[in-house]
């Protein structure tokens, strides 16, 4: 049983954590805590000798008004939007709460755990939010990123997003990812795993 997110192989961890009852045959994905970034196509494939099959399943992580810290995301407050006249679809939207004084940074998108093939380019989105805008800094497995490291790169495109590019990643153990965003009102960390995989054993 493997199971897929976006496409890509999910990395079992403390949060995701895939079941398989063999009397019942129910096969099952926990995730716990859940956040926002969880938010997209799931597959599950099952292979044995004779072939394999697979299913596919969407998953939609709403926001809500009592949005509670957690390690990955951080919002100081939220307050509700005004809904716009109704049309087929549409949600109520919500946003930071930011005071005259500045924001707390916060992340408004974080990027996801993956396996990705030996060698192929790593790019992981995310965009900060804080005001002043807030300082930003990698850390590889707890140890800062130089600015001048010829293996990665920090970018940022059209749009406020941000990426960490990881030019060659190369077999070897999972690697975590830490990103802080600091301003003088606070600090948000999130962490993102990313695990390299050799030709014959990325499927």
């Amino acid at each position: 049983i493997n199971w897929l997110k976006d496409g890509q192989p999910l990395i079992v961890s403390q949060r995701f954590m895939p079941e398989y009852d063999q009397k019942s045959g129910v096969v099952r994905l926990s995730i716990y805590p859940v956040y926002a970034a969880d938010s997209g196509p799931y597959t599950m494939v099952a292979r044995n000798i004779a072939g394999e099959v697979s299913t596919k399943c969407t998953l939609r992580i709403q926001p809500t008004a009592n949005v509670e810290e957690n390690p990955l995301v951080k919002f100081a407050g939220l307050r509700k939007v005004p809904q716009q006249p109704s049309t087929a679809g549409t949600e109520p939207s919500h946003k930071p709460v930011v005071s005259d004084e500045g924001q707390k940074p916060y992340f408004i998108k974080v990027p996801v755990d993956r396996v990705v093939p030996e060698g192929q380019l790593v790019r992981l989105d995310y965009i900060p939010a804080g005001r002043p805008e807030p300082s930003l800094t990698w850390y590889r497995n707890g140890i800062p990123l130089n600015p001048n490291d010829a293996d990665h790169r920090d970018v940022v495109n059209e749009g406020g997003v941000h990426s960490l590019l990881i030019l060659n990643p190369k077999l070897g153990p999972v690697v975590e990812y830490t990103c802080v965003a600091k301003n003088k009102y606070g600090e948000a960390p999130f962490t993102v795993r990313v695990g390299v995989a050799g030709m014959f054993q990325f499927f």
